[in-house]
């Protein structure tokens, strides 16, 4: 199946982000100032938004969160859902929104993922799959999955640190195209990241996901609402 031609991205807002959480700001206050930019810059109103996609944040998580923070930030979608994947989150919402406006349950979806750098209330218990069957054999933190996968692409295609550091690289290259880039001006080579402190063997620190405070918001319309929207879908 191919989403090609069936929904567009409209319109778009971002935050530049902070290595500390500011004080007196909450994530649901950052995706009101999103929500409203993005909907700001795609030339609609609220009342246009019928879909809802968005990541829970860390440092505020909560339950239902979709139809929660649809109510803070005043929308009323006719579709929802949240989208746990990690950092691929934001990127995984897009093709779901494009997904959902092709199957006829919405047509101008917006994706949300707004945090920050501060952990939430860990008083509260949950159920955690991580501490029962993952950090008893030593599995701890975000990160050590992704080196276990890494570890296996190595055993099983012959990936050199080179080539996995070469990825690094590459999306810091990207970034510096975006002026709210987290690191400014600062390109990485190979023998940067492969030179940086080790983590969790193989990946190094400049592998690592780097903690920071901030937030993006994308709108996603079908092709009808695309052709009224004021910038080139």
């Amino acid at each position: 199946m191919s989403l090609k031609g069936k929904a567009a991205a409209i319109g778009i807002a971002e935050l530049k982000p902070w290595k500390e959480a500011p004080p007196n700001v909450t994530p649901l206050g950052l995706m009101g100032r999103l929500t409203a930019e993005a909907i700001a810059d795609a030339g609609l109103e609220k009342k246009d938004i019928d879909g809802f996609l968005v990541g829970m944040p860390v440092a505020d998580p909560g339950f239902i969160y979709p139809a929660s923070a649809a109510e803070v930030l005043g929308i009323n979608p006719r579709m929802l859902n949240v989208v746990d994947i990690g950092g691929a989150s934001p990127a995984g919402m897009i093709w779901r929104a494009a997904a959902a406006i092709d199957a006829g349950m919405c047509s101008a979806v917006l994706c949300l993922v707004a945090d920050l750098n501060r952990l939430g209330d860990q008083k509260v218990p949950v159920v955690s799959v991580q501490r029962e069957f993952e950090a008893p054999y030593g599995n701890i933190g975000a990160n050590c999955g992704y080196a276990m996968i890494a570890n296996r692409h190595m055993y099983e295609y012959g990936t050199t640190p080179e080539q996995m550091a070469k990825v690094a690289v590459d999306q810091r290259k990207n970034a510096l195209k975006n002026p709210l880039a987290a690191f400014g001006d600062k390109p990485l080579t190979i023998a940067d990241v492969l030179g940086s402190r080790m983590i969790v063997d193989p990946l190094h620190l400049f592998e690592i996901v780097s903690p920071c405070s901030g937030g993006s918001a994308v709108i996603v319309a079908s092709p009808e609402v695309a052709r009224r929207a004021k910038n080139p879908p």
